[in-house]
């Protein structure tokens, strides 16, 4: 049996937590013959953190993007495995004012976007079909793969010019963050659902004032939401750091590599 067995391994965080944890990466390009070598021998800990991140997806892309979001998440459960480990977003809960904790009662009828709808389909695959599962609902992830984002464009590539509005509400952890908390939760069998968060947002504002860069910003204005991390923060210091501060970390280790 393969000691781990990470999904997403071509990119982002799944790139780092292959070079981090070892095992097999699985990515798109994957051929069958390897699909078949897992399927048969297992993995100790399956990490699925492969997803399919477009926003407007029209109906001749549907099938893909639910075969990448959801279709995948059924066939890995199916491997046999002894801990399942998923990637999942706090779009799963709704847009509100009141803080969101792992316990609160989530319907589906009230998730915006088929993003999150995908990602609270496979939580509920996950609960009930994976052995020992951890599910952690994760915010804005940064590290050394990470694929360009706002926050990347406007270190990276001026001028930048942005589609959020200067009060957009932002929420960033980063990807050691998120695999030392993988480590330490197959290393001491935690189980169940994790807010994968940083203990406070950030605005948009806040890190152009902090970059010293004149950004024009746009009209939208994006909100990541209230989210109650104290669960994941009680066993792990690391997401006890505010938004800005993994912000300042990030840039500082960017701007030395």
């Amino acid at each position: 049996m393969t000691a781990t067995l990470v999904t997403g391994s071509g990119s982002g965080l799944g790139r780092y937590l292959h070079e981090r944890l070892g095992g097999i990466g699985i990515t798109r390009q994957t051929p069958p013959s390897e699909w078949d070598a897992v399927k048969r021998e297992g993995a100790d800990v399956i990490v699925h953190c492969a997803a399919n991140s477009r926003r407007a997806v029209d109906r001749d892309a549907l099938v893909q993007y639910l075969d990448d979001n959801l279709f995948l998440t059924q066939r890995l459960v199916s491997i046999p495995h002894r801990r399942f480990v998923y990637l999942s977003s706090v779009d799963v809960y709704e847009k509100t004012a009141a803080p969101h904790c792992e316990d609160e009662i989530i319907t589906a009828d009230r998730i915006s976007g088929l993003y999150g709808m995908t990602k609270f389909m496979s939580e509920a695959i996950v609960a009930a079909q994976a052995r020992d599962p951890l599910i952690l609902r994760a915010s804005g992830l940064l590290g050394v793969h990470s694929r360009p984002n706002n926050l990347i464009r406007m270190i990276e590539q001026q001028p930048c010019t942005l589609t959020l509005s200067a009060d957009s509400s932002l929420n960033y952890v980063l990807h050691e963050d998120i695999a030392d908390f993988i480590a330490l939760a197959v290393a001491n069998g935690v189980l169940g659902t994790y807010n994968a968060v940083s203990s406070q947002n950030v605005t948009l504002q806040e890190i152009v004032d902090f970059l010293r860069t004149p950004i024009p910003f746009g009209s939208y204005r994006y909100d990541a939401g209230s989210i109650d991390n104290s669960r994941i923060a009680a066993l792990c210091p690391a997401f006890a750091r505010g938004s800005l501060d993994t912000v300042k970390l990030f840039v500082s280790t960017r701007q030395h590599t």
